[in-house]
Formats: structure tokens, sequence, C-alpha cells
């Protein structure tokens, strides 16, 4: 029984409808580049890791991360691609729907990670109300809202003439916002404990067998704004790598254990027991994309050129780590602390002459012989020292 006829689901119609705009927003939803996703679809032979899923290799999988990546930068301020965060999954277990029809395997749960993907295309179509009862139920359990606030901001599209990619588009994005403002998740995290240990486990695996994960290039067509965002991201993977290749298998379990737990919530555990452990003697980093790509920007053309050479030179080598440590992260920390004491030496002497006015101030207040006697604030001269003129 294919899915329209068991739930009497229109998902062709609401595929063809926003098909073009959603696979676009899926697209801008991750940052793994074309080799990076082939390089997670090998690690897990091209299969769904959702738990109890049949799809194999017969239909097409999509990575997935596993910690959103807008959860990850506006929330924690991670950086999320890495493999220990990614999985891959089948499109119905992703978005929620079987782009060509296909039918149910027995006993799948209806039950996709991105669940308002599917719903916003039954609710702008006006075709929400055909869903079950008990789905409609377990949505606004959930996502308590999601559905009126689409059924209003639908109406109120359609009545502008709005068309349904535009409505998509905009709501979309909106829903997801206002969620991480209020560091509300807008995903389905019930088998996220499951899928991170999947991800861990997985690329550990993978790398003992031989595997790598291909690194960013910095150079060739990469815009020089995005070379010190791609280096960092460079940086952070190899550090989790590192960490968790460092990690005992009974450290390793204690985290798995820990991610299980009853009400305990993954993400946070991956944070906090895995990312920042892995970048802690790092400083500085929250702005640390944005340093690096100043301090390329201030090196001469052509080393900044042979610098960026010599990386992708080595790109997935043993030495990709020591040049992006050495040649990229300490440089441009130095450059940054050098410019803020530059910065501190220039205005300390503004910031001593207004300290001495104020003790000639407070002086001349308790004193008598001070408050006739003229006295005016230090000054400094050419030749160095401070003046007293009482």
């Amino acid at each position: 029984m294919g899915i329209e006829k068991k739930h009497g689901l229109p998902v062709k119609e609401a595929a063809t409808l926003t098909g073009v705009l959603a696979l676009l927003y899926y697209i801008s939803l991750f940052s793994f580049n074309a080799a990076q996703v082939e390089s997670i679809r090998n690690r897990d032979r091209s299969r769904c890791q959702y738990p109890g899923c049949k799809n194999r290799t017969k239909y097409k999988v999509e990575v997935h991360h596993v910690i959103p990546q807008g959860y990850a930068f506006r929330v924690k301020n991670m950086r999320p691609d890495t493999p220990f965060n990614a999985v891959c999954l089948c499109e119905e277990h992703h978005v929620g729907y079987p782009k060509d029809g296909r039918e149910h395997q027995v006993g799948l749960a209806f039950d996709p990670v991105h669940p308002d993907t599917y719903f916003v295309h039954l609710i702008l179509v006006g075709k929400f109300d055909l869903l079950p009862r008990w789905l409609i139920e377990k949505v606004n359990k959930d996502f308590p809202g999601l559905y009126d606030y689409y059924k209003k901001v639908r109406d109120d599209k359609l009545a502008k003439g709005m068309s349904f990619d535009d409505m998509y588009s905009g709501v979309m994005r909106t829903w997801r916002s206002n969620q991480l403002d209020q560091h509300k998740i807008y995903w389905n995290a019930e088998n996220d404990p499951f899928l991170q240990v999947a991800a861990i486990n997985s690329t550990i695996t993978a790398i003992r067998r031989g595997w790598r994960f291909p690194l960013r290039m910095l150079g060739g067509n990469v815009k020089a704004e995005n070379r010190g965002m791609y280096a960092w991201d460079n940086l952070v993977a190899l550090s989790i790598e590192k960490y968790v290749l460092g990690l005992s298998k009974r450290d390793l379990n204690d985290i798995f254990r820990e991610m299980k737990l009853p009400g305990s919530e993954s993400r946070i555990v991956f944070y906090y027991k895995i990312y920042v452990p892995a970048i802690q003697h790092f400083e500085n980093r929250d702005d640390m994309a944005g340093m690096i790509s100043n301090y390329l920007n201030l090196l001469p053309a052509a080393e900044s050129k042979a610098l960026i050479k010599a990386f992708d030179k080595a790109r997935n080598s043993d030495e990709s780590y020591k040049i992006l440590f050495d040649k990229f992260y300490s440089p441009a920390l130095s450059n940054h602390n050098s410019r803020n004491n530059k910065q501190a030496a220039t205005t300390w002497p503004s910031g001593l002459r207004s300290g001495l006015r104020n003790r000639v101030s407070n002086a001349r207040a308790v004193s008598p012989v001070l408050a006739t006697s003229g006295s005016s604030v230090p000054s400094t001269s050419s030749t160095g020292g401070l003046k007293r003129r009482l």
C-alpha cells in the first residue's frame, strides 16, 4: 500500500508545488562539500541509519547533521561540520516524504527527523487535515503552535496573492528562527541519541580502517572571505577527531550511556563531553574564523598564496593539523593579541590623565592649600616624564 493510499496524503502534489524550492532550501541547510558528502555515504555504505529502517542501497540517502546547523551556530556557537555529527538518512526519514511515491516498508513508522519540512507542504496546500488524527496530535504535542502558525500564515499570504514557493521559504525560515530564539528545537530529537552514537562509532571504525574525512580546500575557487571559516572548520574537525580517538573504550561507553539516559539530551552531552574538551585549548574561538581571515589578508599576496598552497598539498595527510595550528591559528591569534595591545597602549595616556585629573580634584576638595594654590592637572612634556605645577 502506497503512502498516498495508506494515509491519504497528497505527496506528489506537495512535492510538485514546492519540490524545487525544497531542494534549494535543503541544500542551504548543510555545508558539507560534495567530497565530504560522498565520504560520509561511503562510511555508512549508503545505508539509512534511522533505527529499524530497511531502505538500504536501493534508494538515495542524504547526509544529515544530528545537531542541526541552525541550533549549533545560534544556540551553542559550535561548528557542526564534523563526521562525528553526521549520518546518512533516506529521504523518508530525513524530510518526511518519498519523492518517487514509493511504498512504505512493512512496520516502518512515519516519524521523520524534520517533520516541519513535510507538514508545511500539507498546510500550505490546505491538506493537513487529511493526516491521521494521531499524527496531528503528535505534531501539536512535539511542536506546540506549529499548525496554527502555518495555517494563519497561509491564509494571510493567500489573501495577498503570494506564491506557495514564497510562502514555503518565508514561513519555514521564520518558524525555525523563532524556535531558536527561544532555545527550542525545530526537529524531531527522539532518535538523536541513537543517531549520535551511530555517527561516532561509524567514524571511529572507519578511521581505524584507513578512511579519512576530506578537509576543505582553502585555495582554488574558494572566496577569500571564506578561507578563515574553512580553516577553522578544518581545525575543529581534526581536533574532535584527535580527542575522540584518544578516549578509552570505557570513557566512550560512559558518554554513550549518558546520551541514552531517559530524559537526557544527546546534543548537550555531545557539546560538553566531546566538543568543548576537544577545543578547550584554543583561545578566542568564538571569533577564530574572522581572526584567521584578517591574518591572511594582512600577509603579502605571495606569502598568503604559498601558505594556502602548502596546506592544500598536505590537506588530507598527517601534517594537516600541524600546518593549521602552526601556520594559521597561532600567528592569527598572535596578530589579534598584538593589535589589541597596541590599541590599549594608544589609549593609556588619556586614561592616565583622566585619573590624575580626578585625583587633583579630590585633593583640592580636602586641602585648603591646594584649593588656593591655583594648581593644575599634571601634564606630559615632549621630553617625557610628568611635571607637577602646584
